[in-house]
């Protein structure tokens, strides 16, 4: 009986799976060669290698060394985002050719340059109040 029952239990979820499957692949559209060769040039494009780079790059950047001082810590890593936010908006600028994107973008070099000067002065100023005995 136990047996049986298991069985039954097995035909039971083949015929879901089995259904299942079935309708996926239905609702699934047909493999689409010129969408397949958009994606491959997307990847290839310089902007896209650029923009990567510029992402990696920040990444990277981010990983600080932590010094449980929040602001420090904050500036820090503020310094890498926003320098992150300028090598993306000079990608735009380089291959962009949406006005309004172009425009945030200039925007973006202009201010979070100026914002990440700030940040480095300060940590500058914080570093040498530090080493003053």
């Amino acid at each position: 009986m136990r047996s049986l029952h298991h069985a039954l239990v097995l035909g039971s979820a083949l015929l879901v799976i089995g259904t299942g499957t079935a309708a996926m692949a239905e609702s699934m559209p047909m493999h689409d060669h010129a969408r397949t060769s958009t994606v491959v040039q997307a990847q290839r494009a310089p902007s896209t290698k650029a923009l990567k780079d510029a992402g990696m790059s920040m990444h990277k950047a981010m990983d600080i060394t932590y010094t449980g001082n929040a602001d420090v810590d904050f500036a820090r890593a503020m310094v890498a985002h926003h320098q992150g936010a300028i090598d993306m908006a000079k990608v735009e600028l380089q291959y962009g050719t949406a006005p309004e994107m172009r425009a945030l973008a200039k925007d973006i070099v202009d201010s979070q340059q100026h914002q990440v000067e700030q940040m480095q002065r300060w940590i500058k100023d914080q570093e040498q109040q530090h080493k003053q005995p």
